[in-house]
């Protein structure tokens, strides 16, 4: 009989013993899981970060050819601006003047972009 005693206990501390060893083993499972998930978003964030480095360079390299694009109508209208304070109109109005101008010096900045500036140069001396 006394066996039978100690067998129940032994049966009922490994019942309460494998229901929390249960929940730990179950617990530890779900942490690895997560773990998992953690590590692909960690790599996932990695990968838009390199990514996003890209972009910037590439984004840096299109800014640049864009002012490449833009620079020289900047300089022809910074450059008409000087000489519209001293033209005079020759097609009919000073505006009518100052856009024949700057569509000539675009064609001539096309074709020889060091030549704009000297055309310009030259038309202002010659109105002066």
């Amino acid at each position: 009989m006394e066996s039978l005693f100690k067998l129940g206990v032994i049966f009922s501390v490994i019942d309460k013993i494998t229901g929390p060893a249960n929940k730990i083993a179950q617990s530890v499972a779900n942490l690895d899981k997560n773990m998992q998930k953690a590590k692909g978003v960690v790599e996932f964030g990695q990968r838009i970060a390199v990514s996003a480095a890209f972009l910037e360079g590439s984004a840096q390299k299109m800014r640049g050819q864009i002012g490449k694009m833009v620079e020289p109508v900047a300089v022809v209208n910074d450059r008409l601006a000087a000489l519209s304070t001293v033209t005079t109109s020759t097609m009919g109005s000073i505006d009518k003047s100052m856009e024949l101008t700057g569509q000539r010096a675009m064609e001539w900045e096309k074709l020889h972009r060091e030549v704009a500036d000297k055309y310009i140069d030259t038309t202002s001396l010659a109105l002066q």
